[in-house]
């Protein structure tokens, strides 16, 4: 602030000021000795020339929040002209007659009154929209649904009759509503929640369950609880544990044969493969047989693990791994097939999904 400006500022200040509080301030910063000593200096009259502007002002906002017959609790600024004083929100301050007064809030009864229209007219199709849209959201399908996803879905195109369905109904053009439409039906569909999901997935049969287990365990850092949930889809476990089953045999044959059996991916020519045929085929414990009938009916068992049977070139065969690590580069498809950003639920319904089509895949 300029020595001009802040000088202004200190004539309005004490303009507006109290005369009792430029004595107070006086009392305050100027000895008694110093005031004898300079009667002509210290005046009331001369008060700008020997009062600081910021030590004043500081001052006077003290005295008046000191006056306050109530604790301050947040503090406001008073503007008058260009000289702001920071004040007490309780002192609701004003300048009247050139003098810092405090005003009274009078409580005043709004006469403001709100008038809704409902529409009568009959081609008011609002609610016809909302079903149209609503009918095209069902047909792209609920889980991981986005404006885009329906709007582009061939579905839509079909039920609106354009491509583009701010073409037929002009306010199909606002994304926000669309969305807000879309949020409100997953809401809906899916206001039971993952935990009432899995209540009622527990009435069904065994075979039906997809949702094995929820439990919530306690963070070791003290944090929130962590969710779990376990998925499984009956018919893929069944496929899974039938192709791990070998260990089993081990109760119900000789350690020779269980021996030969465990060789069984080292066949490496057409003969190692008929004898290996023919000792499932003629053992006599049922369980081999069993065991070997399971794996010939699924023609991809016994390629997918013997390298003489399969169809991948031997190169690429070598290098790839024998473990399930690789199952870790499984995601960037499963998130193409279900979508990102999913809801708890959606996810999980997206995977249920997902995992039935390959248990039908594997099973043919």
């Amino acid at each position: 602030m300029s020595s001009t400006s802040e000088q202004g500022d200190l004539d309005m200040l004490l303009a507006a000021a109290r005369e009792e509080m430029i004595i107070s301030y006086q009392q305050k910063y100027i000895s008694e000795g110093l005031l004898k000593a300079l009667l002509e200096t210290y005046t009331i009259e001369n008060a700008s020339k020997w009062i600081k502007y910021n030590k004043f002002f500081t001052f006077l906002n003290a005295a008046l929040q000191a006056d306050s017959p109530m604790k301050p609790k947040t503090l406001f600024h008073f503007q008058c002209s260009h000289v702001i004083l920071q004040l007490s929100a309780d002192a609701y301050a004003h300048v009247k007659d050139d003098k810092l007064i405090k005003g009274d809030i009078v409580a005043r009864t709004c006469p403001t009154k709100i008038t809704i229209y409902a529409p009568t007219d009959k081609m008011v199709r609002k609610a016809l929209i909302i079903q149209k849209y609503r009918e095209a959201l069902g047909q792209a399908g609920l889980m991981g649904a986005t404006v885009t996803k329906v709007d582009s879905a061939p579905t839509t195109a079909g039920i609106l009759g354009t491509p583009l369905p701010e073409a037929v109904y002009a306010v199909l053009g606002n994304s926000q509503k669309k969305a807000d439409l879309i949020t409100k039906e997953k809401r809906k569909h899916h206001a039971a929640g993952v935990y009432d999901t899995f209540h009622k997935e527990q009435l069904k049969l065994a075979v039906e369950h997809y949702i094995q287990h929820v439990a919530s365990i306690c963070s070791d850092d003290g944090g929130d609880n962590i969710e779990i949930v376990v998925t499984m889809l009956p018919a893929l476990a069944e496929l899974i544990r039938e192709t791990k089953n070998l260990n089993e045999l081990a109760n119900f044959c000789s350690p020779e044969d269980m021996a030969y059996l465990r060789k069984f991916r080292s066949i490496s020519s057409v003969e190692e493969l008929n004898q290996f045929h023919d000792f499932c085929k003629t053992h006599p414990e049922q369980k081999i047989q069993d065991w070997y009938a399971n794996k010939v009916m699924h023609t991809w068992y016994l390629p997918s693990l013997v390298k003489f049977l399969t169809k991948i070139p031997h190169g690429d065969w070598e290098i790839n791994c024998r473990d399930t690590n690789i199952n870790e580069g499984s995601h960037p498809a499963t998130n193409r097939a279900t979508g990102k950003g999913l809801t708890l639920l959606d996810g999980i319904e997206g995977a249920r999904q997902l995992d039935t089509l390959e248990a039908e895949r594997l099973q043919l």
